[in-house]
């Protein structure tokens, strides 16, 4: 998850903080054991005199000017990647975040088109929605296994999100395709309840559009995923950062001064914490500190739409004719406040889940929001 902070205490003030950091998993590395391991190796090998004083044998002596020049090269390299990442993660966040505006646009759309005259195809094609984020993002994560599949068939929030025959039809299909496929679902289902809600064709249009957003966000994000940093650019960084730290232990560790000892264990955990670092932002998806709460946000955009498909107004509990009979001043051209008096006639509610089904799906899947909402 994401960590706020603050940042007027000050560079002494953050550098002391370890929790939420590179640095536990840093000290959990065998890279950084085995070049501190190194560095100690040739400290030791130095003081009790196993190797020359720098400048006594040119076998053995390493220009510190040669180490300046590949350590600026290295750092050329470690930021390009860091900084390619760090993109890839925004991105990854736009598209995420855009996917879940355009659902929710979709289920404001619904239910102001066809809530009154089709609420079976509004709960169908949100209960489709909210399964198509929800499966694709599945298939993001590497949860594509038949186990994680009936999760969603099973009875409770969020799941139930999915009817076994629905489940099965899938089944049939690469995980990739499962979220698109029940996103379809639910555009067929949704421009079916318009028109038997009679809806406007703009109207009609700007609901597709809203679909369409989530279906570009989707796609463009397993495209982005599907096309990470080069192997070949990954292995010669890794080469270099390798090669610029081995050179450091033994340029710092062929000294008499302890302050070196500071010094490599600041540089190095720079460097592979950038590393690490850069690695985890790559892949938002996952389990580290810096990914998406992806679980949390599923579970807000489920309770979200359902409230949008279920309840009556606002919260559920306040309805329409309360606002109709409350006293409501209007501006009018003289500048003056006339007091609206006229009633309109109070919307009653529809009972919850007791709509007629619709004749293109069973009774059964037009009713499935209600057991997510129960």
């Amino acid at each position: 998850m994401v960590m706020k902070y603050k940042t007027d205490s000050g560079p002494l003030g953050v550098v002391f903080i370890v929790k939420n950091t590179v640095v536990p998993a840093l000290k959990k590395s065998w890279d950084f054991r085995i070049f501190l391991l190194v560095y100690v190796v040739v400290f030791i090998c130095y003081y009790f005199g196993w190797l020359p004083l720098p400048g006594a044998s040119a076998y053995f002596d390493l220009d510190t000017d040669f180490v300046r020049v590949t350590t600026g090269i290295t750092t050329f390299f470690v930021v390009f990647y860091s900084n390619n990442c760090y993109s890839r993660y925004q991105r990854m966040y736009d598209l995420t975040r855009d996917a879940f505006v355009g659902a929710g646009c979709f289920a404001h759309m619904m239910r102001t088109m066809a809530q009154e005259k089709a609420p079976n195809h509004v709960r169908l094609s949100i209960r489709y929605m909210v399964a198509a984020v929800w499966l694709h993002f599945l298939h993001v994560r590497g949860k594509t296994s038949d186990v994680e599949l009936q999760k969603l068939v099973a009875v409770g929030q969020p799941q139930g999100l999915l009817r076994q025959h629905e489940a099965q039809c899938l089944l049939r299909l690469a995980s990739d395709k499962w979220g698109i496929i029940v996103l379809g679902w639910a555009n067929e289902v949704a421009c079916a309840g318009c028109i038997k809600a009679g809806a406007a064709k703009g109207l009609v249009k700007k609901m597709i559009g809203h679909v369409t957003q989530v279906n570009v966000s989707m796609q463009t994000i397993s495209n982005i995923q599907a096309l990470p940093v080069p192997y070949q650019y990954y292995h010669i960084l890794c080469k270099m950062v390798s090669s610029n730290i081995l050179m450091w232990a033994y340029v710092m560790g062929s000294t008499a001064s302890f302050l070196a000892a500071f010094s490599f264990l600041a540089f190095s955990s720079v460097f592979l914490g950038m590393m690490m670092l850069s690695n985890a932002l790559s892949d938002p998806f996952g389990d580290d500190d810096v990914d998406f709460p992806l679980e949390m946000w599923l579970y807000q955009l489920a309770e979200f739409l359902i409230a949008v498909s279920e309840k009556q107004f606002v919260d559920g509990e306040e309805r329409m004719d309360g606002i109709t009979t409350s006293t409501m001043y209007v501006p009018r051209l003289n500048h003056s406040l006339t007091l609206l008096t006229e009633r309109t006639m109070p919307l009653d509610p529809l009972p919850f889940g007791e709509a007629t089904p619709i004749r293109s799906f069973d009774a059964e899947t037009s009713r499935s929001m209600r057991i997510v909402t129960e």
